[in-house]
């Protein structure tokens, strides 16, 4: 076996586990089947596939890819093998299950070599949740008023963070009428809870979703038998087609240095006309996805927009990412001028809980 099979095959058992951490029990088992039945080279030209993967299939989230697919086939009703598999039939167990995962896989193998092509597109709309109080934070020191920057935005469901409900035990913020929203389990103190007006939005991804056209496969990508999220992802889905934001395609690094030529135009034209407020620039959960040449362009054209930042109009470079230890994710804020930074929480990588840093 090649270092790339068997990279893959660890990526699909290292993955049931985390699975079954994060709350699904249904991809933790179909996972580990996969991973005996890939590691016994009954995938047939997927397999192929696996042996000659060009990546990391760690940081390529391979295993998540493939479940993805056949989760489209089952949203779509393309396999009734895969439905009586998947959630909420479920209704094969043993070798019959075995048999039909097979058969399936068989059957759709050129549909599936394609579509693991492309990294996950969840746009985790539960990590809202998290990014409501990285942004409530930035108010509190810069004021309400907002233009904010997503990198990685998917379908855009995060741009509309301030429109959904959040309520914990100790607090809520936001919308009680909104079809969008969330009960987490937050720790530490409350977020400075306060208004926030968003008076710009953009954004763009290397594969922006069209929600008109790929709706199902977005949903794809958001784990079976977890009801709560896919109901929410539903109705952030409805959302967010009902405002139409415009999400560009665009490399994450070359839309930054675009914002900043657009920028420097803008402040070259108007000087001291130009309207003066925090400018916002965040992502979550896309960093892994990163080369290393990618990261460095990444740094070198955010620090071009850093030089234009000024007391009146700071620049925030806001991200959830993983942190050291893979285990969490981060929340994690620099400001310019200065280039402070400040680590404001941790969270689980679907903001399913939240360790609140900040006073």
């Amino acid at each position: 076996m090649s270092d790339s099979f068997l990279a893959v095959c660890e990526n699909f058992s290292s993955q049931s586990k985390i699975c079954q951490q994060m709350g699904s029990p249904f991809y933790a088992q179909l996972l580990s089947e996969l991973a005996e039945l890939i590691s016994q080279n009954r995938a047939n030209h997927v397999g192929d596939t696996f042996a000659a993967w060009p990546g990391n299939a760690k940081q390529d989230a391979v295993a998540l890819r493939f479940v993805a697919a056949l989760h489209y086939l089952v949203i779509t009703k393309a396999d009734s093998d895969l439905q009586a598999i998947y959630p909420p039939q479920q209704s094969l167990i043993g070798a019959p299950r075995t048999n039909a995962l097979l058969r399936s896989i068989n059957r759709h193998q050129d549909f599936i070599i394609d579509y693991i092509k492309s990294p996950p597109q969840t746009n985790e709309v539960g990590r809202s949740v998290v990014l409501l109080g990285g942004f409530l934070e930035i108010a509190k020191r810069f004021g309400p008023e907002l233009d904010i920057f997503e990198l990685g935005a998917s379908a855009g469901l995060n741009m509309a963070f301030d429109r959904y409900f959040y309520q914990t035990e100790s607090w809520q913020w936001g919308d009680p009428g909104s079809n969008v929203s969330f009960k987490p389990n937050w720790s530490g103190n409350a977020p400075p809870l306060g208004p926030l007006k968003i008076q710009q939005r953009s954004a763009c991804d290397l594969s922006p979703i069209d929600l008109a056209s790929q709706k199902d496969r977005l949903l794809s990508y958001v784990w079976p038998d977890q009801i709560e999220r896919m109901q929410r992802t539903i109705g952030a889905i409805s959302y967010a087609a009902d405002r139409s934001l415009k999400i560009e395609r665009s490399e994450a690094s070359e839309w930054l240095l675009d914002q900043c030529l657009l920028n420097q135009r803008l402040l070259e034209s108007s000087g001291e006309q130009t309207v003066q407020r925090p400018r916002v620039f965040f992502h979550s959960i896309i960093w892994q996805y990163f080369n290393r040449t990618q990261k460095a362009d990444f740094r070198a054209n955010m620090n071009k927009l850093a030089n234009q930042a000024s007391n009146s109009s700071p620049l925030i470079w806001m991200r959830l990412e993983p942190a050291a230890d893979k285990q969490h994710a981060e929340l994690t804020i620099t400001v310019w001028p200065g280039q402070s930074e400040h680590h404001l929480a941790d969270s689980g990588f679907h903001g399913e809980w939240v360790r609140w840093l900040g006073q």
